[in-house]
């Protein structure tokens, strides 16, 4: 899942308006609009922790492709462990 796709699935599930996320991370209109329509090629990690922190989520989760079948049946936040 893209993070365009991501953060419209998180304001649906907060029931937020991109103005009122806006207010709330501190930022402007438009470059929350640039995330939403993907037009941002390099996330600012500052920008990132904001939404990560407002929705109660990691960064792996804000990010990672959870409906790739590599991920299926795994936790997200627990890294593997290899002995090896």
């Amino acid at each position: 899942m893209k993070l365009q796709f991501r953060l419209q699935e998180l304001m649906r599930e907060k029931g937020i308006t991109q103005q009122a996320l806006a207010e709330e991370l501190d930022i402007s209109i438009n470059t929350l609009k640039a995330y939403k329509n993907n037009w941002i090629l390099r996330p600012d990690l500052e920008i990132m922790a904001k939404l990560c922190d407002f929705f109660g989520i990691t960064l792996d989760q804000l990010l990672i492709d959870i409906e790739d079948k590599r991920f299926k049946g795994k936790k997200i936040n627990e890294p593997e462990f290899d002995p090896d």
